[in-house]
């Protein structure tokens, strides 16, 4: 049988091919690569390509078919520990890409696509609900300026503050900023930057509906310091 990073292994698959590629395994104060032969339990992780770097700190509970593919060179991706990721994420026709997730982030089912040269960056303590919820920094195909050729739907970076809580089905695409502390609303798309903190954005495309709201995990029957 295998080795395992952590408990629990079922219907999980390690396939990586090219050079240089480094999956490098967190726990505690100890680092060290996934060697020939181990998998990380409920992640199917396919690497085509070379100098990609994967960085995962334990523990983190992957479920619903998590699975994580890289088609192409030079991609980073840092997944910080958390109790539940359910995620499909996709690295494909670009070179360089990067996605950051932050400690104790909880995704129940959101599927990323990193295709052509962009970044996501995702912050600490964020929930976001089924859906699934898209995250998009690039269109995947071009729009171009009939009279000069010039692409006018380069990818943009997407970035995610710390404890913002996406709704179902919504959609964060090419240059979304979100705030700390923001709700997205139920099948929200975002498609442009927002500053302020502690809003409720909701639409198609999203804008702020509520002001001065902040969001807590805990089921509201259990919250009994709220002023009715």
């Amino acid at each position: 049988m295998s080795k395992v990073c952590s408990q629990n292994l079922q219907n999980t698959e390690l396939r990586v091919s090219g050079e240089n590629n480094k999956i490098l395994i967190v726990s505690g104060r100890s680092e060290r690569l996934l060697v020939s032969g181990e998998v990380v339990a409920g992640l199917n992780l396919e690497i085509k390509g070379n100098n990609n770097f994967i960085k995962l700190e334990l523990p983190i509970n992957f479920v619903n078919g998590s699975n994580i593919k890289i088609c192409n060179d030079n991609v980073k991706i840092v997944i910080e520990s958390s109790p539940f990721i359910g995620v499909s994420l996709l690295c494909c026709h670009g070179n360089e890409q990067v996605c950051i997730i932050k400690k104790n982030t909880v995704m129940v089912d959101v599927s990323i696509s990193l295709v052509g040269n962009t970044e996501l960056h995702i912050g600490e303590d964020c929930m976001f609900s089924e859906g699934p919820v898209y995250i998009l920094p690039c269109d995947g195909h071009s729009i171009l300026d009939v009279e000069t050729a010039c692409i006018l739907n380069t990818p943009v970076p997407i970035i995610i503050g710390n404890h913002c809580w996406i709704g179902n089905s919504a959609k964060i695409i090419r240059g979304a900023k979100l705030p700390d502390n923001t709700i997205v609303g139920i099948g929200a798309i975002v498609n442009k930057p927002f500053e302020e903190e502690y809003t409720i954005l909701a639409g198609t495309p999203a804008k702020i509906i509520k002001r001065g709201r902040k969001w807590d995990k805990r089921n509201p029957y259990l919250l009994t310091d709220v002023t009715h």
